[in-house]
């Protein structure tokens, strides 16, 4: 069933075999995106490249766990309520108010 978008291609074999075989499946209905995304796995680039160590007051964080953490404490802290000006709260207070009707 060559030229099926659901041929099985043997991973295991050469870099060489391995796009011969490859491109032996494809034809005028093959996605194109398919193929890049072979291409990309072949030649080893990383779509998600990894976030190099983050550092707070002397802490690294290695870890995307710590990183995320990290993150959220920052996010939380900006986003919080204590940052807004009376005026701010008051007229969102109000708007709650009145959408709420």
């Amino acid at each position: 069933m060559v030229g099926s978008p659901f041929h099985a291609v043997d991973q295991t074999a050469t870099p060489k075999n391995y796009w011969q075989d490859y491109c032996s499946t494809l034809d005028h209905s093959s996605k194109l995106s398919k193929v890049w995304s072979t291409v990309k796995s072949m030649s080893g680039v990383r779509s998600h490249p990894t976030i190099l160590t983050l550092t707070e007051n002397n802490i690294c964080y290695d870890t995307n766990s710590d990183k995320a953490e990290m993150f959220a404490r920052k996010f939380a802290a900006v986003s919080s309520d204590e940052n807004l000006s009376d005026e701010f709260k008051t007229r969102r207070r109000e708007f709650v108010t009145i959408s709420s009707r």
